[in-house]
């Protein structure tokens, strides 16, 4: 699952980088759930499942950039 993946990569990202830009990474990965939460709110329930999939696909893209720009 998407969230199952997000999790594995968000985790992966943190732990390669040091103790401020992983907390500065948490404090993103924060934001970033309640803008989400926010924006995916208000879709009804099978579109609403589409907007979480799409939000999640482009985190997941976003956090994997991250990941090969630290070289991992």
């Amino acid at each position: 699952r998407a969230d199952g993946i997000l999790n594995a990569v968000y985790s992966d990202v943190r732990r390669a980088l040091p103790p401020e830009e992983a907390a500065r990474l948490k404090t993103q990965q924060l934001a970033w759930l309640k803008v989400r939460d926010t924006q995916c709110r208000f879709v009804d329930e099978s579109p609403f499942r589409g907007c979480l999939l799409s939000s999640l696909e482009q985190r997941i893209g976003e956090l994997l950039d991250r990941r090969a720009s630290l070289g991992g």
